[in-house]
């Protein structure tokens, strides 16, 4: 019908004098659920990278080196640890696996500040190898049900997608390396329906850690500018 009426609407990329959104230049809109990200020099001399930088495809991180901020076997296995690391260091993608076998975790387009906000965006996800087999291609999962509380930025826990998409609250007395996870709510079920991203080794609703890392861009950090009324951050290059 619009291009019955205004036959030259379509072909404009300027209609009314307004540029049309290009998704394709504006990082973390949306989750990119087809597209690979290629390997960037140097993630092929890391498992680590080279398993997470195809799931970047269509965020900040795509083509951003990375860095390891935060190790919970050297770092700490507590909030105050994970806090001390990863805040301020903006988009960050969380790095776990379980005694099960499950490699997992999800990506945090906003970063963690620890001031107790919920985190907002539609560009967030979770994946999972249940398996533990990262030469195959992940399940990616997408934030459902809107943008809100996409990340929960609590400073007396660990990572939180969700109110219980996957928790990592690493209490202390014991319960450190427990992780737990319900999709559905706010993020997507596995294609089968699954409702967990552990193996089948683990219990579906909650799981043992046996490591836990978090990587940002390979910069100094995030700084905060207010433009108008609105903050926004802007990466610190080194």
């Amino acid at each position: 019908m619009v291009s019955f009426f205004f036959p030259k609407a379509l072909s404009d990329p300027t209609p009314m004098g307004l540029k049309r959104i290009n998704f394709d230049e504006l990082p973390d809109q949306y989750c990119e659920m087809e597209t690979l990200a290629p390997l960037l020099p140097g993630d092929e001399r890391s498992p680590d990278l080279s398993a997470i930088r195809p799931l970047l495809a269509r965020t900040q991180l795509e083509r951003r080196s990375l860095k390891l901020v935060f190790d919970a076997d050297l770092d700490g296995w507590s909030p105050a640890a994970f806090h001390a690391k990863v805040d301020g260091l903006g988009a960050a993608v969380v790095l776990a696996r379980t005694a099960g076998g499950a490699v997992l975790g999800g990506y945090n387009p906003e970063g963690w500040i620890g001031l107790g906000e919920d985190r907002a965006s539609n560009g967030a996800f979770l994946f999972s190898w249940p398996d533990g087999n990262t030469k195959q291609r992940a399940f990616k999962i997408a934030k459902v049900g809107g943008p809100n509380l996409a990340v929960i930025d609590n400073p007396s826990s660990g990572p939180q997608f969700g109110a219980d998409g996957l928790a990592i609250p690493l209490k202390p007395r014991g319960q450190e390396r427990l992780a737990k996870c319900k999709l559905g709510s706010y993020y997507a079920r596995l294609p089968d329906g699954s409702r967990t991203l552990f193996s089948s080794g683990d219990d579906p609703k909650k799981a043992e850690l046996v490591s836990l890392k978090v990587y940002t861009a390979d910069a100094k950090g995030v700084e905060w500018r207010l433009e108008g009324i609105t903050w926004k951050s802007v990466v610190v290059e080194n």
